[in-house]
């Protein structure tokens, strides 16, 4: 009894896991596209980094910190300007450092799936290159 439990658990767990992976690049039936990124800041608003589907380069276009500086009101321009699906948002949204998580919201101005709401998450980990790096989600909801 304790191994078919146990074998059930592996079995759910290897299930959920393959569920939990992020599909990229399925526009074709107008799911939702999900895009893997890391960036970091490089001087200024600018931004760079990498994405499942390309080379990422960012620019924060408007920026303001309340709550003592803990939480930032972001506006920015996101691209994946290498590969098969580029692309430009206008997205805008917050940044906790309270909780080291943001929340960003817009729109595709230019390229891939143009016109389709965006949906961005990301979580900020210390880095030794870069202050900070700044991992998630870039979820394209198309038209």
């Amino acid at each position: 009894m304790k191994t078919i439990k146990a074998l059930t658990f592996v079995a759910t767990a290897f299930l959920l896991s393959l569920l939990l992976q992020a599909p990229t690049v399925q526009a074709a039936g107008k799911p939702h596209v999900v895009i893997n990124f890391t960036k970091w800041v490089t001087s200024g608003p600018f931004m760079e980094g990498v994405s499942d589907i390309g080379d990422f380069e960012g620019e924060v276009v408007s920026f303001k910190e309340v709550a003592g500086g803990q939480i930032w009101k972001i506006g920015a321009i996101y691209q994946i300007v290498t590969g098969e699906h580029q692309f430009s948002a206008l997205i805008h949204g917050t940044h906790s450092w309270h909780t080291g998580l943001g929340v960003l919201n817009g729109v595709i101005t230019d390229g891939w799936l143009v016109g389709s709401n965006v949906h961005v998450e990301f979580e900020a980990i210390p880095d030794p290159d870069h202050g900070f790096v700044f991992t998630g989600t870039i979820t394209i909801m198309p038209n």
